[in-house]
């Protein structure tokens, strides 16, 4: 219980202002969007808009948490049931009103994994500006606005922040149920695999020989195997169901979603095309995201143990191995060492900050806006 007070006062609370003001901004460019609508008749057209906060792919969301995947078409098959599932429990008891939980479920996550985030931060760096700095670009930034709808990157980035805590603090048994949960999450939570074997073999290597045994090797191996078994677990319910074992992994090769997978260097190339040919809005943009993104694995390499930029780097190298690069940024957010490494490298000069935050702060209301006006896939 003192664990949970002091993390609440320490960490939580320094969270809390960059948390108001991100929420505050998504709901007014919402009211500005759905006014606009109003005047200019766009409100049958722009779906949506029509959706709020549950737009795009937090309908899915929605829809599953309420009925199953039989709610959906077979296309939702690629939504994990991590959330939906978490929703539906917490739904029960006040006669499954799953929408309202949802939004409820992913802010609440959105502030504790910022929360997590600025400990984390602290304990491997003893550095409060960045923890803090960290902290609010994580809330601010303009993909950030899938920790207010009813998206899954919220709940995922906490996991990953809980796994990387407790295999840095070698309690195996929470890395474990951590990196479980987070692979029922998100596709990309088997990757843990990686820091939590790096966090894993550096134990081991630290523990004198004369203190090795089976029993001490069995706890982190758990952790190792976790991330496969959260996976695995989802494609055999697939299987048993009669969809199909790798179903939920495959129709992301649909040409009208991810698309099949090219070597990131080919999917930066075919955005720098799009780019220079006009299309800087949609997929031309996500060239300038992934520099900058890159940048910050860079940054985090050089300030952080192995296995985070280990960690962000096989993350971000998936998410631009697509053809289509639609939502890299949202993945990206749910890679805190990415967020981290922003953090790093908004250091200096310190009195900039105050304009990255007022940029990224109207970034996020330009990028809520155009997402409600169906121009851009979050």
């Amino acid at each position: 219980m003192n664990a949970v007070r002091r993390f609440a006062r320490e960490d939580v609370v320094p969270a809390l202002a960059p948390w108001v003001v991100s929420r505050a901004i998504v709901l007014v460019a919402l009211a500005v969007a759905r006014d606009l609508g109003e005047q200019l008749r766009l409100g049958l057209r722009a779906i949506p808009l029509r959706q709020g906060l549950f737009a795009w792919d937090a309908a899915y969301y929605r829809d599953i948490a309420q009925g199953g995947y039989d709610a959906v078409a077979e296309a939702g098959l690629r939504f994990f049931p991590g959330l939906p599932l978490l929703v539906r429990a917490l739904a029960w008891p006040i006669g499954g009103r799953v929408g309202p939980v949802l939004i409820v479920v992913v802010n609440l996550a959105a502030l504790l994994y910022a929360g997590a985030l600025h400990r984390l931060v602290l304990e491997e760096t003893a550095d409060r500006g960045l923890a803090r700095r960290t902290v609010w670009l994580a809330l601010l930034v303009p993909p950030a606005l899938c920790f207010v709808f009813g998206y899954s990157e919220a709940v995922f980035g906490l996991l990953a922040v809980l796994v990387f805590l407790a295999a840095r603090r070698r309690r195996w048994w929470w890395a474990a149920a951590a990196a479980f949960a987070a692979s029922l999450t998100r596709p990309t939570g088997v990757l843990l695999v990686a820091p939590i074997v790096i966090e894993a073999l550096a134990a081991w290597r630290a523990t004198p020989e004369a203190d090795r045994r089976i029993a001490g090797v069995l706890r982190p191996l758990v952790a190792v195997l976790a991330p496969a078994a959260g996976l695995l677990a989802f494609l055999g319910w697939s299987a048993a169901s009669g969809r199909g074992f790798l179903t939920p992994l495959q129709i992301q090769s649909s040409s009208q979603l991810r698309g099949g997978f090219v070597a990131p260097w080919t999917a930066l190339r075919m955005a720098g095309s799009n780019l220079g040919s006009g299309d800087r809005l949609g997929s031309g943009l996500h060239l300038v995201w992934a520099i900058v993104v890159i940048a910050c694995v860079v940054a985090v390499a050089r300030r952080l143990p192995t296995a985070y930029w280990v960690w962000a780097a096989l993350s971000v190298a998936v998410a631009l191995s697509a053809p289509n690069l639609d939502s890299f940024e949202r993945y990206a957010v749910a890679t805190f060492p990415v967020l981290i490494g922003a953090g790093i490298l908004t250091a200096r000069p310190r009195d900039l900050f105050p304009a990255v935050l007022a940029a990224a702060g109207a970034g996020m209301f330009g990028a809520t806006y155009l997402v409600l006006q169906g121009r851009l896939v979050p």
